[in-house]
């Protein structure tokens, strides 16, 4: 019965959520979380370059999800990298990706993301392919951006199987130095689509905290963080209608701009 459980939350957490990344963590300013890179790696961010590791449990299913990524700036592209590995000692997927992004003016940026993942599963063998997307950010005004990420299965072309696209599109209007709002819209081939709203909050010049909620999945999280001198450190919580509660931890680093 836990295999159940745990099979049913691993389908839910990766195929609503997107390739990378967690729903919610999505911001600008300084609410921002290192996150945004991995959901939309071509995301405009400062500095030279940046490194980040997450972990989170699932209580109650036993599983877990580890991410590690970074981003390294050359003039005006940008290089990512990352690996995502969501499962328990039972079943897994772990994903592979990199990144290429090139901003064409201060206002925009586009790219192209390649990845390939794997599905294992004691007694069931192993599955993998390699994905493909595209990606944008656009900065529709000095309070307002929008972002894109598009990823496509190499299952894309064989008959009857399901999941060949995932989308996630995100809007995010920064109200004020300290508040921002947010709106995100998750898309994956004959699953339901997934709408997220979400609000962050800049409580002091070192802190943050967000929450959101999603349509669908009967979930809401919160998320606190602090950064110092390029260091950031976030706590998130998260509520599942189906596996009750999980936590995270993330931890990350931002190399600043040459003087």
């Amino acid at each position: 019965m836990l295999w159940i459980v745990g099979w049913m939350g691993l389908q839910q957490c990766w195929c609503q959520t997107g390739v990378v990344g967690l729903p919610g963590e999505s911001a600008g300013g300084r609410q921002s979380s290192f996150l945004v890179m991995s959901s939309y790696p071509v995301s405009k961010t400062e500095g030279l370059g940046q490194l980040m590791l997450q972990s989170e449990r699932r209580y109650f299913s036993g599983l877990n999800r580890m991410m590690l990524a970074g981003s390294c700036k050359l003039g005006t592209q940008r290089i990512s990298a990352g690996m995502d590995q969501t499962g328990n000692g039972a079943m897994f997927r772990t994903h592979f990706w990199t990144a290429f992004g090139v901003s064409f003016s201060e206002k925009t940026m586009a790219g192209i993301r390649i990845g390939w993942q794997q599905q294992k599963a004691i007694g069931y063998g192993a599955q993998q392919g390699i994905s493909a997307g595209l990606g944008c950010a656009f900065q529709v005004s000095d309070q307002m951006e929008w972002r894109f990420q598009g990823d496509g299965l190499e299952s894309f072309w064989q008959k009857g199987v399901t999941g060949s696209y995932r989308i996630r599109s995100m809007l995010y209007y920064e109200c004020s130095s300290l508040l921002g709002l947010s709106g995100e819209v998750f898309l994956e081939e004959q699953q339901t689509p997934v709408v997220s709203a979400g609000i962050h909050y800049a409580f002091a010049e070192r802190c943050y905290a967000r929450a959101a909620m999603y349509s669908n999945l009967g979930t809401m999280s919160i998320s606190a963080g602090f950064h110092w001198a390029g260091l950031q450190l976030e706590v998130t919580s998260v509520w599942h209608q189906l596996l009750s509660m999980s936590g995270s931890l993330g931890v990350g680093y931002r190399f600043t701009t040459k003087p």
